[in-house]
């Protein structure tokens, strides 16, 4: 894996930087390791071209 992340990583990263480098807290988090697993998203940046692919993804999977 590029980012050594997992796929829910991935995901709150791309919704995080999808309009700006904002941050947002996502309240809820019922156990320390997915707050952990959470902070741990912020250790990278996907590329606009990565991101671009993952929406692309994402609107052809509602599509179906």
């Amino acid at each position: 894996m590029k980012y050594h992340a997992s796929p829910t990583q991935i995901a709150l990263n791309g919704m995080i930087h999808a309009q700006g480098e904002g941050i947002i807290a996502i309240p809820g988090a019922t156990k320390v390791k997915h707050a952990e697993e959470n902070v741990k998203a912020m250790n990278f940046s996907l590329t606009r071209s990565e991101m671009d692919e993952i929406s692309d993804a994402s609107w052809a999977v509602l599509k179906k």
